[in-house]
């Protein structure tokens, strides 16, 4: 009986949302609220009685104020109503991704970006621009792609950083990695760790000058979006995943490095 009349409760409040954003925002007046709302005065004054048979919403001749139950309610369906928007933009990049290691709340109030027929590399722009408007920044990645590289070491000693990598990505990147345009500004002035653990997503943490959470979408190594968020719940589970993947990493040094390249030399 409870759980259904929580439902009856939730699905109100989400059927008649604006209305009762309006009364909670301080439209009192139900004859005031018709110049609010583009429905006829019988569907806002039918609208009013239901919030009020709900617990939502109290009368007293002709104002109406929120119950505690109703602002709460309000709040919810309306992060939810927010989630499915940005859901909505994220369905291209959730069949790249095990959802399951998402948090719900990092589609909240989120900028979503993907590749457009027009503009291609939208993404990518997206994640530089991340990248240039930061100063402290912290970076989870499966890949090292070359634009990648080209970011950060232009950015490198501007930012204090630190980039954990999937083990064989240093691997696959080594010929790369040891130009002396890219080998050592990421050496020198970043703090390296590989791990051998598979990692599902890109994650760039920046908070300074402001607390911001890129995840990477990649399919198949191609970047093919980015999720942006500033909320300190996105930025709280972002942190946490980082930690988790540090935990199992190891600091990568310039000696390693050099060791690993003199092997791969010596073996060609």
């Amino acid at each position: 009986m409870g759980s259904h009349k929580a439902a009856e409760q939730i699905r109100v409040a989400l059927q008649r949302r604006t209305i009762l954003g309006h009364v909670i925002s301080g439209v009192s007046d139900r004859t005031a609220l018709i110049d609010y709302v583009s429905d006829s005065r019988s569907t806002v004054y039918r609208a009013l009685d239901e919030l009020v048979e709900n617990g939502l919403l109290t009368e007293q001749h002709g104002n109406y104020t929120p119950t505690s139950l109703g602002s709460l309610i309000y709040n919810e369906v309306t992060n939810l109503h927010e989630n499915t928007d940005s859901l909505n933009q994220a369905e291209p990049l959730l069949d790249a991704i095990n959802t399951d290691l998402l948090d719900i709340r990092l589609f909240s109030d989120a900028s979503v970006c993907i590749p457009s027929r027009y503009s291609p590399d939208q993404p990518l722009r997206a994640l530089s621009t991340h990248v240039d408007n930061s100063t402290k920044i912290k970076v989870l990645s499966p890949t090292l792609p070359s634009q990648f590289l080209s970011s950060m070491t232009t950015h490198l000693y501007d930012v204090m950083s630190e980039l954990i990598v999937e083990s064989e990505a240093i691997s696959m990147h080594q010929s790369d990695l040891t130009t002396p345009q890219q080998t050592h500004p990421l050496i020198h002035a970043t703090d390296v760790y590989t791990t051998d653990s598979q990692i599902p997503f890109g994650l760039f943490i920046s908070n300074s000058p402001k607390q911001e959470v890129c995840v990477v979408v990649y399919n198949r190594g191609r970047l093919c979006g980015t999720i942006r968020n500033t909320t300190q719940c996105a930025y709280q589970w972002a942190k946490n995943a980082y930690q988790s993947y540090k935990k199992k990493s190891d600091s990568l040094s310039e000696t390693t490095l050099e060791d690993a390249i003199s092997t791969d030399t010596s073996v060609n």
